[in-house]
This record gives C-alpha cells, structure tokens and sequence, in this order.
C-alpha cells in the first residue's frame, strides 16, 4: 500500500499538504500511478505542484516525482480522463453560470451562492490534437465523473454521476459521446452528504464510512441499492478515484483518515463479495 499523508498536528506546522486524488493504471505491467495535488495550505486556492507515486502490486516500493513528459507514452494529465471504444477521449468538467439577482451588490457571488454549477465534458477525436466542448447538463451538478457503458449489441452510452447541493447525486446518459446529456435520471437515489462531495464511478459495472456502491442496470437509476455493497474505509473519507486492473479487481486512492478526512490519501485494493453479487 502506498499513500500520501499530510501531518496535521495540533500546535505543529504542516509540512505537506496532498489533496485531490487521481489513480491511472498501466494494465502492462500492473502499475498504478498515484497523483494528488500539494498544497500550502488546506484552501483550494493554495495547490503549489502535482506529485505522484509509482507502484505495482509486486514491489511495495514507492517515490515522489515531479510529473514529466516521457518519450515513449503521453499521459494525459487532466486527471478524469475518459478514452471511449470508439477512440474518443472524453474529460468530465463543469462550469458556473450567474443565478442570482440581477442586482445582488451584497459580496455574496464570492461565496459563489449566487452561482449554479453545471457538468458537462471536453473531448477530442484526434488524440487530444484538437478538443471541442459539449453541451451541459440541464440540472444542476458539479464536480462530475464519467463511464462508458457498452450493451450486449455494443451500442455505447456515457453515463455521468455528478455533484449536487440537492441532497441527492445528479445522474444523466450522453447517447452521443458527450456531445450532450439528453436524459437526465431522476429516482434520485443516491443520497449526497452535506454540500456534496467528488465521487467515482467505474462501468464494469460518501461521507462517514467510505461505501461501495453496486448498480447492475446502470441505465436505470433504480438499480442503485439503499446500502452500501461494502464499506472500504470506516472513518472520514471524501475525494476519491478508482481503477479496474484486472477483471474483478479493483483499486482505489482516497482521502481519508480516523479524525480528519484529509489527513490521508490511501491506496486500496478489493475484489466485489460474491455472495452479495
């Protein structure tokens, strides 16, 4: 297991600060390349350089590198990147619109309540050469992830799982690769926590203890189950990001820990429980 860990001790300066985990794996060799911004401080407005670590799961080895350009793969460092089985690459975004009264003078917007967010995604059909921006979604959602999910005739659909200030995770299919998100999900099953919180999705298929959710109908949002199929981490936990290395094995990076959720960003591995399959 590798992680990045921030000190966060009372009366103690803070050293290093990692927030904003990212997880790619290198399925030659079973690599992960661990990333996560270093901060000054906690704020978002103080991440000083992109870190990462290197691992396999046969040598428990790590370190920290500055990330560079090698010459022999490009890894495109926009951290939530979708390559899509028809070629295009797919990055999940969001965007703010002003929503508040036209004549709002009270300093407010710097708080951004006065601001909707709404998702939507950057892609590109030549390799990242040229990129074109999709249409957002008509809900509002945030921070967002996205999947590719292919049926049994290999017609694909891109299923978006996004941040809400509604109490409830904003779900929406693409049928046209992220050109937009026509259908918008609407049982509202996944409850949010708080404000909301970054959260990840994988297509082979918040925040006390870290759950596992199983959707076998992902086209459908009813098939999302009220518990959790297993619960990752207990304790505090928020941003996360998870991998498939193998068929029915997974990895996650997440920010957790036993007192403060950023204390932490660990790395995982789990296989689903059968028996609750």
């Amino acid at each position: 297991c590798f992680y990045f860990h921030t000190a966060l001790k009372p009366g103690v300066a803070v050293v290093k600060i990692y927030r904003i985990p990212a997880l790619v794996n290198l399925n030659d060799d079973k690599t992960f390349l661990a990333f996560a911004e270093k901060r000054k401080t906690l704020s978002d407005t103080n991440a000083e350089v992109l870190v990462m670590r290197r691992g396999t799961l046969k040598d428990a080895k790590t370190q920290d590198i500055e990330v560079q350009k090698k010459n022999y793969e490009i890894l495109f460092l926009s951290f939530l990147n979708l390559h899509s089985l028809s070629g295009r690459l797919i990055i999940p975004a969001y965007v703010y619109h002003y929503t508040g009264k036209p004549d709002c003078t009270s300093g407010c917007c710097l708080s951004f309540c006065c601001f909707t967010s709404f998702a939507l995604a950057f892609y590109s059909d030549d390799q990242g050469i040229t990129w074109k921006v999709g249409n957002q979604m008509d809900v509002e959602s945030c921070e967002c992830q996205m999947a590719e999910i292919i049926d049994e005739e290999g017609k694909s659909t891109l299923y978006c799982n996004t941040r809400t200030r509604l109490g409830y995770r904003s779900e929406a299919l693409s049928y046209n690769s992220g050109e937009d998100f026509g259908t918008v999900l609407s049982p509202n099953k996944l409850i949010e926590t708080g404000n909301g919180c970054q959260g990840s999705v994988l297509s082979f298929l918040e925040q006390i203890d870290f759950g596992l959710y199983l959707n076998k109908t992902p086209l459908d949002s009813l098939g999302w189950p009220d518990e959790p199929l297993l619960i990752l981490r207990q304790g505090p936990s928020v941003y996360s990001d998870l991998v498939e290395y193998e068929p029915g094995c997974f990895a996650c990076l997440m920010e957790c820990w036993t007192e403060h959720e950023n204390e932490e960003i660990a790395f995982v591995l789990f296989e689903l429980p059968e028996k609750k399959l």
